[in-house]
């Protein structure tokens, strides 16, 4: 992959959450429209960053959950107790939230 190509997945895009779906009592998942996504490949990750109005910012990498689809893409988490996640606490991701989203990167492996 050309150094260019590879420079470009690792520039911050803004994402917008679309639907939010729980998929059990401990997963949910989040759906996001990214405008100019470059695809992706099965086993890739983004890493997703929120500021608050305070300036706090945090970041964290999630799995992708979907197949490619134009400029579409869903990261499925499951809540993991005493751990915090910007996709599963109540109400920090919600439909229409703008968010920082990066990549994809990464690559499926045995």
């Amino acid at each position: 992959m050309a150094r260019a190509a590879i420079l470009g997945r690792l520039t911050w895009r803004v994402a917008t959450v679309t639907a939010r779906r729980e998929e059990s009592p401990t997963a949910r998942t989040i759906v996001l429209r990214v405008p100019g996504w470059p695809g992706h490949l099965a086993g890739q990750h983004v890493d997703l960053r929120l500021t608050a109005s305070d300036g706090y910012s945090t970041q964290r990498s999630y799995s992708i959950a979907s197949a490619a689809d134009g400029e579409r893409g869903e990261l499925t988490v499951e809540e993991i107790p005493r751990q915090r996640s910007l996709a599963t606490s109540p109400g920090v991701l919600e439909v229409g939230d703008p968010l920082e989203l990066r990549g994809p990167t990464g690559e499926w492996f045995l």
